[in-house]
């Protein structure tokens, strides 16, 4: 493992939190797949690192990417979201949404999230230049209310998922959280601002869902059941928890819908085989999206389009205590950060990686560890 240190790793740790990817390809090329930014921050890139940290899953905690925040505060309260539950509490909810990701269930929405994409898309402007990204935020966001609560028209859930959008943006990693204090003005000050309305609009919206019952979908499981203790869920919990889980929903929607349709527009010849392929099989809007699924062309085309552009392009973990990765010694509490975006362009894996070629996916297949897009191990990214 290479060790950076002085000015070297500051200056690293520095240049990573502008510009996340930039920095891991340059670390991986520079100084190889496992590398020590700093006592605290690990860089790992590669099948092998990935599946040592991931399958290990008991050391390697989840974490979370959100700023730091006080614990009592009701930003601190949102900041202990499901994917940083570790030991009981992951395995008490891995064990309580499980149901609602089996194939059958997750099939049953396919009618209206196909029904919602052909609604909005009908509002996009024709014929001039737009601004793409808020329209695919719209989309994915009525996509993420019918799959995840089977409910679109609620002013009160669209008012938690805006306030939801402003604190992602606020609380993502950043040079402008480099000091948090809060200071008046400060991006900090306007951060633990945002938490507080942000819990106040999830918990307004828990409210209106106390009638439904805890099968009908994962936010009615998470207000009606207990925790892992026995104990009804708090407001904390419940707050956090469906920030988390309807917030990754649109997010990952968003990155990925709005990437696959750079590449379409990128590569016409592939779109066009891709729609010869549609009307091949008579499909038209209306059917069974379902039918779709299986086109194996399409399949590629999602495949190269993750692999190029993972929604989670670096994963984080967190040492639990004092161990080892590769042999080497790891700091209880230290970052792992494996890098899906630089495992998923490594040569010896897909030659020529930086090229879009769908056509690599004829007769392959990668393991989660290969192809991170998803994460691997038994943390895996329930959205696979």
């Amino acid at each position: 493992m290479y060790k950076m240190t002085g000015i070297h790793s500051t200056l690293t740790t520095v240049r990573y939190v502008k510009d996340q990817l930039a920095s891991s390809m340059r670390i991986y090329q520079k100084y190889g797949p496992l590398v020590s930014i700093n006592p605290k921050i690990i860089h790992c890139v590669g099948p092998e690192l990935a599946k040592e940290v991931m399958l290990n899953y008991k050391m390697f905690l989840g974490g979370v990417i959100m700023i730091k925040g006080p614990e009592d505060s009701a930003y601190g309260h949102l900041r202990k979201v499901y994917f940083a539950a570790n030991h009981d509490e992951y395995d008490h909810y891995q064990k309580q949404f499980r149901p609602y990701f089996k194939k059958p269930v997750v099939n049953s929405t396919l009618n209206d999230i196909a029904r919602v994409c052909a609604e909005e898309i009908a509002k996009w402007p024709k014929g001039q230049k737009i601004d793409f990204f808020p329209l695919v935020t719209d989309l994915a966001t009525r996509v993420a209310f019918v799959s995840f609560v089977k409910e679109e028209h609620n002013p009160i859930a669209q008012h938690a998922a805006n306030e939801v959008q402003k604190l992602v943006k606020l609380g993502g990693l950043s040079w402008r959280n480099a000091s948090p204090k809060p200071y008046p003005g400060s991006h900090y000050k306007k951060m633990l601002a945002q938490g507080e309305k942000t819990e106040q609009a999830l918990l307004a919206w828990a409210d209106t869902r106390k009638s439904v019952c805890p099968e009908h979908d994962i936010m009615a499981s998470i207000i009606h059941r207990d925790d892992e203790h026995g104990c009804p869920a708090s407001n904390g919990r419940i707050a956090a928890y469906t920030l988390n889980l309807f917030g990754a929903s649109y997010e990952t929607t968003v990155s990925a819908v709005s990437w696959a349709c750079v590449l379409l527009a990128q590569y016409p010849k592939m779109a066009q085989r891709i729609r010869d392929d549609i009307e091949k099989i008579g499909w038209s809007e209306g059917d069974d999206p379902q039918r779709l699924i299986d086109l194996p062309l399409l399949d590629w085309f999602s495949h190269e389009a993750l692999r190029l552009f993972p929604p989670g392009p670096m994963q984080r973990r967190k040492a639990w205590k004092d161990t080892e990765l590769a042999g080497n010694p790891i700091r209880g509490g230290a970052t792992v950060l494996v890098s899906a975006w630089q495992t998923n362009r490594l040569e010896e894996l897909y030659p020529e990686p930086s090229k879009f070629d769908p056509g690599r996916w004829d007769g392959n297949s990668h393991t989660p560890y290969e192809w991170l897009s998803f994460s691997a191990g038994p943390r895996r990214c329930t959205g696979i």
